[in-house]
């Protein structure tokens, strides 16, 4: 337990020291549209955590805590730069005339995507265990009828992690 606690603060230390980068180098953007340096700065921080993960997956728990806590926490600010950088990016693209149908659209997609997720988006916001076998990578490499499931790293991600990590992400935009 001791071990399980060190690595732990050692997970939300390294996400602290990410956080920390990313806002000194999003305070060096003159015009605050360019997100490449803080999605790569995140890459290499999740490259981190993946070299810090080791033996912790060593149980069922250790897992759920794993795959629903910490790893959604970290994946969630890639994701969420993915869409900031990507909304930039296509804003530059429209005109000032669409830009209201843009704006609106853009909206819409995080709520389509937390509308079709609705109830496992109730049960992970309220903490409830009921959902926690979906946090494991057996649960996972059998949900064959998700294509999803064959195309994640079996061993670095899991179906409810990569959903979790999307909700924070557009709950945050």
């Amino acid at each position: 337990m001791e071990r399980k606690t060190f690595v732990l603060d050692a997970f939300f230390l390294l996400y602290t020291e990410m956080e920390d980068r990313v806002n000194g180098e999003l305070d060096l953007q003159p015009e605050g549209n360019d997100f490449s340096k803080v999605i790569h700065l995140i890459v290499e921080t999740i490259r981190s955590l993946q070299g810090k993960v080791g033996d912790f997956l060593e149980d069922e728990p250790s897992e759920v805590l794993f795959f629903r806590q910490i790893w959604p926490k970290f994946y969630s600010r890639l994701f969420f730069y993915l869409l900031v950088h990507e909304f930039h990016f296509n804003r530059m693209l429209t005109s000032s005339d669409q830009l209201d149908d843009f704006i609106r659209e853009e909206k819409e997609k995080g709520a389509v995507f937390l509308r079709d997720n609705a109830e496992f988006w109730l049960y992970y916001r309220s903490g409830n265990s009921k959902i926690d076998v979906s946090f494991t990578r057996r649960y996972s490499a059998s949900s064959v009828f998700d294509p999803l499931c064959l195309v994640l790293d079996p061993n670095g991600a899991t179906l409810a992690s990569f959903t979790a990590a999307w909700g924070l992400a557009y709950e945050a935009r």
